[in-house]
C-alpha cells in the first residue's frame, strides 16, 4: 500500500544560499508529496516570491544566508498579517537557538536607521501595515523579552539542520 504524503498539496518557498542544499531538500520535498517546490537564494528573491499570488503555503528559511539573515524574512511576513495567515513559516538552522534570537534582536536594532534592508522590508506596506511593523519593531528594540516574544510570532516551528529526516518529515506531518 503506498505511503501518505507528508506534504501534501503543498506548494514550498525553501530560502536557502547553498544550491545543493537546496536541491536535495526540494527533491525531498516532492517525495513527500509537496505540489511544487520553489527555492529562492536571497532575501529579495523570498520577498518577491511570498508577495506573487498565489503565495507558498509553507516557507523554509534558513536563518544563515549568505550576508543576511533570514528572519528578515519572517519579519516582512510578520507585517502582512493576511498574508501571513495563509502559510507555516518554519526556521532551520545549523546554530543554538540562543543565537538565532541574538540576531533577530540585532537585525531589530540596526532597522531603527534607514537601511536598504529597511526600506525594502517597509516597501509596499499599506498605512495599516507600516503601523503594525513599526510597533513591532519598536517593542522589540526596547527588550529582549519583547524581541524573544517577536521570535515566537514569526515562526510556526524551529528545527536544526542537524535532526535526522524522519524527524523532520514528522515534524513537517504534524504542521500541515
Amino acid at each position: 500500500m503506498p505511503q501518505k504524503p507528508y506534504l501534501p498539496a503543498h506548494t514550498i518557498l525553501l530560502v536557502e544560499d547553498q544550491v545543493r542544499m537546496a536541491q536535495e531538500l526540494a527533491i525531498l520535498f516532492q517525495t513527500w508529496g509537496a505540489a511544487s517546490v520553489a527555492i529562492a537564494p536571497s532575501i529579495t528573491e523570498a520577498l518577491t516570491a511570498c508577495a506573487t499570488p498565489p503565495p507558498p503555503t509553507l516557507v523554509l528559511i534558513d536563518h544563515l544566508l549568505s550576508n543576511e539573515y533570514g528572519c528578515v524574512v519572517a519579519l516582512w511576513l510578520g507585517f502582512r498579517p493576511a498574508l501571513r495567515q495563509q502559510m507555516r513559516v518554519i526556521l532551520y538552522t545549523n546554530v543554538e537557538l540562543a543565537s538565532v534570537k541574538e540576531n533577530l534582536f540585532a537585525v531589530v536594532h540596526t532597522m531603527a536607521t534607514p537601511t536598504s534592508t529597511t526600506a525594502r522590508l517597509l516597501a509596499n506596506l499599506s498605512p495599516t501595515e507600516q503601523e503594525r511593523a513599526i510597533a513591532m519593531l519598536t517593542a522589540a528594540r526596547h527588550s529582549r523579552q519583547a524581541c524573544d516574544a517577536l521570535f515566537h510570532t514569526l515562526y510556526d516551528a524551529c528545527f536544526s539542520k542537524r535532526m535526522a529526516l524522519h524527524a523532520l518529515r514528522d515534524a513537517l506531518a504534524v504542521l500541515t
